[in-house]
């Protein structure tokens, strides 16, 4: 997920964490973006699970110029635990009935993925996450809104851990 955007650029769909499929839904994200080395300027966000600290996912990250974070406490990751309660219980509840097998959860989905980043307004962008993508791409960087990032240490706030980050493409 594009923390700025709030869209989703990556996703698998497994019956286990294992880091071949976080790999997979990295390899979905960085094919969509197209970049081959963002030079340190992109920082990939998670929790300290063992797919995201395998070799082979760390090191797509480095081969992509990709900066590693992982937090220590689960609020340091709100966007994706969000989002991903809003595909789960917003989507895929709604759907239960009419999924029957794996091939039909994978599709269901997708078409949450599709419904969440190109047709649901998303209360903080009051547009979809792909419409703000394209209307921030209409804007030089310097006028892109920027916005901070708190990491929490020992449950206070720490101004002096916040990270400015812009949207880039």
């Amino acid at each position: 997920m594009d923390v700025c955007s709030r869209r989703i650029l990556g996703y698998s769909v497994a019956d286990s964490l294992r880091a071949e499929h976080a790999l997979s839904a990295l390899q979905m994200a960085l094919t969509l973006r197209g970049v081959s080395d963002y030079h340190q300027t992109l920082i990939h966000h998670s929790d300290r699970g063992s797919q995201y600290i395998a070799n082979d996912y760390t090191d797509t990250l480095d081969e992509y110029g990709i900066r590693c974070s992982m937090c220590n406490d689960v609020l340091e990751n709100a966007h994706c635990e969000r989002v991903n309660g809003t595909i789960k219980n917003q989507y895929l509840t709604y759907w239960q009935k009419d999924i029957h097998s794996e091939a039909h959860l994978h599709g269901f989905v997708a078409r949450a993925v599709k419904t969440y980043n190109d047709e649901r307004l998303h209360s903080s962008l009051g547009m979809t996450p792909r419409a703000y993508e394209a209307q921030l791409a209409t804007v030089s960087d310097n006028q892109r809104p920027q916005f901070r990032i708190y990491t929490i240490a020992g449950n206070q706030e720490r101004p002096d851990n916040q990270l400015a980050l812009q949207w880039s493409r």
